[in-house]
């Protein structure tokens, strides 16, 4: 099986539970998607690759997943769930908070937890830009995901704020990267963040160029930022 193969090939090895939850996970997906926009994307073999399997490839940044620890993360912008969702099937341990701005597809999250029995998990529907204003959730994240949301200099104000002190944000991206890093060096700056690692994805049932990018913060990121709600993707920093 080509999901199975593409799992492995991350170095994980799927129990027949959790074949059982994503395949729930991907007839709930479709069937949602009738009346809910949550992807373009739903053939079976593209569905478990493009989403299931990329979300995965966030645990090739950071060890923190394949521990037992109950490590705090959240997924910004998280859409249909990723990769927040096949990250927690995965890895149950995880204590994730998702969040997004559309309410339908935050309704969507909070049926699939539901559905897949998922604990431990929450749902925040509101703009990152001003969740990350409330010290209940500011400064408090061990890890930061985000995937395919922005670029990365507007991600890096979006994102960063949520991190403690020496946690970390990791951005998955397709294509060339180049550009984008040199745009980010202003926002890393200013923001408080360094790059740790960039992780090229070679595996072979990815037809294009992918990298996780791992961000760590080593300063707290200044009261200022993010700015108020659109202005990080109007007026990027650059």
């Amino acid at each position: 099986m080509n999901f199975l193969s593409a799992a492995s090939n991350l170095q994980i090895n799927l129990t027949g539970h959790q074949v059982e939850q994503f395949d729930l996970l991907y007839r709930e997906m479709i069937d949602w998607n009738l009346k809910t926009n949550l992807t373009t994307i739903t053939e079976r073999s593209d569905v478990e690759i493009k989403h299931f399997i990329d979300s995965l490839t966030v645990s090739l940044g950071v060890n923190y997943f394949k521990s037992k620890e109950s490590y705090k993360v959240i997924d910004i912008g998280s859409g249909a769930g990723f990769p927040g969702i096949p990250l927690k099937i995965v890895f149950p341990h995880l204590s994730l908070t998702l969040v997004d701005s559309n309410v339908k597809k935050c309704s969507f999250l909070e049926h699939i937890i539901k559905t897949l029995d998922l604990v431990n998990i929450h749902v925040l529907h509101d703009r990152a830009e001003n969740i990350a204003r409330n010290p209940i959730y500011r400064d408090q994240y061990d890890v930061v995901l985000s995937r395919a949301l922005a670029k990365l200099n507007i991600l890096i104000e979006l994102c960063l704020p949520f991190c403690n002190n020496n946690g970390c944000f990791i951005a998955l991206k397709k294509g060339g990267i180049d550009a984008e890093l040199n745009q980010a060096k202003f926002a890393l700056d200013e923001i408080g963040g360094r790059i740790r690692d960039i992780i090229p994805v070679s595996i072979p049932q990815f037809e294009d160029k992918r990298h996780v990018i791992v961000i760590e913060k080593f300063m707290s990121t200044p009261a200022k930022y993010p700015r108020r709600p659109g202005m990080p993707s109007k007026k990027p920093l650059k």
